[in-house]
């Protein structure tokens, strides 16, 4: 259950990070969504206090969320070096 929980929160996370920072296209929000649930599993099995598939503490739901946030942040400064000069996409 605890899994399904960080999942959630990570893919929640990432979709209202691509509203704040207008990925209007649907490719940037799954992908915002993506690195979001991605950081977020990854960080709740870092700081493994209990097995994701018996339950979730809160220092792995704080630790997820804060994965979450710098795997979507660093997922946004590689696209956006992507881009043309002068250039966005939207």
């Amino acid at each position: 259950m605890g899994l399904i929980i960080v999942m959630v929160v990570g893919a929640t996370l990432g979709w209202l990070v691509a509203i704040v920072v207008d990925r209007d296209d649907r490719m940037g929000s799954a992908a915002c969504a993506l690195a979001g649930t991605g950081g977020s599993v990854i960080g709740a099995l870092l700081s493994g206090d209990i097995p994701l598939l018996s339950g979730i503490s809160p220092t792995q739901l704080l630790w997820s969320v804060v994965s979450a946030t710098i795997v979507i942040v660093l997922t946004n400064v590689a696209v956006m070096r992507g881009d043309t000069p002068g250039q966005r996409n939207v």
